[in-house]
Protein backbone atom coordinates (compact mmCIF):
# COMPACT_ATOMS: atom_id res chain seq x y z
CA UNK A 1 0.00 0.00 0.00
CA UNK A 2 3.01 2.55 0.68
CA UNK A 3 4.02 2.30 -2.44
CA UNK A 4 0.99 2.76 -4.53
CA UNK A 5 0.56 6.01 -2.04
CA UNK A 6 4.21 7.04 -3.16
CA UNK A 7 3.04 6.43 -6.87
CA UNK A 8 -0.13 8.16 -6.86
CA UNK A 9 1.54 11.36 -4.66
CA UNK A 10 4.27 11.47 -7.54
CA UNK A 11 1.92 11.24 -10.20
CA UNK A 12 0.09 13.83 -8.74
CA UNK A 13 3.21 15.86 -7.98
CA UNK A 14 4.11 15.47 -11.20
CA UNK A 15 1.64 18.04 -12.92
CA UNK A 16 2.51 21.03 -10.25
CA UNK A 17 4.90 23.74 -11.47
CA UNK A 18 7.16 24.64 -9.24
CA UNK A 19 6.75 28.27 -9.42
CA UNK A 20 3.56 27.90 -9.07
CA UNK A 21 0.77 30.49 -7.56
CA UNK A 22 -0.55 30.40 -4.04
CA UNK A 23 -3.56 28.42 -4.91
CA UNK A 24 -0.86 25.83 -6.16
CA UNK A 25 0.54 25.64 -2.98
CA UNK A 26 -2.56 25.46 -0.48
CA UNK A 27 -3.13 22.01 -2.61
CA UNK A 28 0.34 20.75 -2.51
CA UNK A 29 0.07 21.35 1.25
CA UNK A 30 -3.16 19.25 1.03
CA UNK A 31 -1.36 16.80 -0.48
CA UNK A 32 1.30 16.23 1.94
CA UNK A 33 -1.31 16.98 4.96
CA UNK A 34 -2.96 13.74 3.11
CA UNK A 35 -0.05 11.92 3.04
CA UNK A 36 1.02 12.70 6.37
CA UNK A 37 -2.74 11.93 7.94
CA UNK A 38 -1.69 8.10 6.50
CA UNK A 39 -1.70 5.14 9.38
CA UNK A 40 0.39 3.20 6.59
CA UNK A 41 3.34 6.15 5.59
CA UNK A 42 6.20 4.54 5.22
CA UNK A 43 9.64 5.77 6.21
CA UNK A 44 10.62 6.06 2.48
CA UNK A 45 7.12 8.19 1.56
CA UNK A 46 8.36 10.08 4.81
CA UNK A 47 11.46 11.00 3.32
CA UNK A 48 10.13 11.74 -0.07
CA UNK A 49 8.24 14.11 1.28
CA UNK A 50 10.85 15.56 3.39
CA UNK A 51 13.10 15.29 -0.06
CA UNK A 52 9.80 17.50 -1.85
CA UNK A 53 9.63 20.21 0.39
CA UNK A 54 13.86 20.81 0.37
CA UNK A 55 13.56 20.90 -3.14
CA UNK A 56 10.42 23.60 -3.04
CA UNK A 57 12.01 25.74 -0.22
CA UNK A 58 13.86 28.14 -2.61
CA UNK A 59 10.33 28.79 -4.56
CA UNK A 60 8.66 29.62 -1.09
CA UNK A 61 10.67 29.82 1.70
CA UNK A 62 7.95 30.71 4.11
CA UNK A 63 5.84 27.41 3.32
CA UNK A 64 9.00 25.57 3.08
CA UNK A 65 10.56 26.16 6.74
CA UNK A 66 6.80 25.87 7.85
CA UNK A 67 6.50 22.60 6.37
CA UNK A 68 10.07 21.73 7.31
CA UNK A 69 8.79 22.46 11.09
CA UNK A 70 5.64 20.12 10.39
CA UNK A 71 7.26 16.98 9.58
CA UNK A 72 8.94 16.46 12.33
CA UNK A 73 6.44 17.05 14.59
CA UNK A 74 4.18 14.44 13.00
CA UNK A 75 7.00 11.68 11.85
CA UNK A 76 8.92 12.69 15.12
CA UNK A 77 11.80 12.92 13.02
CA UNK A 78 13.15 15.31 10.02
CA UNK A 79 14.41 12.71 8.10
CA UNK A 80 16.77 14.60 6.04
CA UNK A 81 19.92 14.40 8.28
CA UNK A 82 21.92 16.53 5.77
CA UNK A 83 19.78 19.78 5.75
CA UNK A 84 22.42 22.35 5.63
CA UNK A 85 23.70 20.90 2.28
CA UNK A 86 20.08 22.00 0.92
CA UNK A 87 19.89 25.23 1.80
CA UNK A 88 21.60 28.22 1.12
CA UNK A 89 22.73 31.15 3.98
CA UNK A 90 19.97 33.36 2.70
CA UNK A 91 17.65 30.72 2.76
CA UNK A 92 18.68 29.48 6.07
CA UNK A 93 18.57 33.31 7.66
CA UNK A 94 15.00 33.88 6.01
CA UNK A 95 13.76 30.57 7.50
CA UNK A 96 15.42 30.88 11.11
CA UNK A 97 12.02 31.18 12.86
CA UNK A 98 11.02 28.02 11.39
CA UNK A 99 14.05 26.12 11.58
CA UNK A 100 14.75 27.24 15.52
CA UNK A 101 11.12 25.24 15.67
CA UNK A 102 12.23 22.43 14.27
CA UNK A 103 15.22 22.23 16.45
CA UNK A 104 13.21 22.51 19.81
CA UNK A 105 11.16 19.65 17.93
CA UNK A 106 14.00 17.50 17.44
CA UNK A 107 15.33 18.09 21.17
CA UNK A 108 12.05 17.16 22.39
CA UNK A 109 12.14 13.64 20.67
CA UNK A 110 15.62 13.47 21.80
CA UNK A 111 14.45 13.84 25.68
CA UNK A 112 11.74 11.41 24.73
CA UNK A 113 14.56 8.64 23.53
CA UNK A 114 16.29 9.35 26.40
CA UNK A 115 13.46 8.13 28.56
CA UNK A 116 12.90 5.22 26.23
CA UNK A 117 16.09 3.36 26.35
CA UNK A 118 15.22 3.35 30.30
CA UNK A 119 12.06 1.98 29.82
CA UNK A 120 10.31 -0.70 27.96
CA UNK A 121 7.46 1.60 27.68
CA UNK A 122 6.46 4.19 24.46
CA UNK A 123 7.54 7.28 24.86
CA UNK A 124 5.81 10.02 25.55
CA UNK A 125 4.72 10.31 21.75
CA UNK A 126 2.37 7.58 22.97
CA UNK A 127 3.70 5.05 20.46
CA UNK A 128 7.03 3.50 19.71
CA UNK A 129 10.14 6.15 19.39
CA UNK A 130 10.86 6.57 16.45
CA UNK A 131 14.71 6.30 17.36
CA UNK A 132 14.43 2.92 19.35
CA UNK A 133 16.23 0.49 17.04
CA UNK A 134 14.25 -3.11 16.55
CA UNK A 135 15.61 -5.89 17.17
Amino acid sequence: MPEIRRAELRAELSGIDHDARVRQMVELGRILRDALDAADLSEHTSRFLGALVLRIFARDTAWGATWLATLPMVRGLLSEHRLGEHLTEDEVRASAPWLLEVARNQARVCAWCRACRSSSRPCAMRRPCPRRRRR
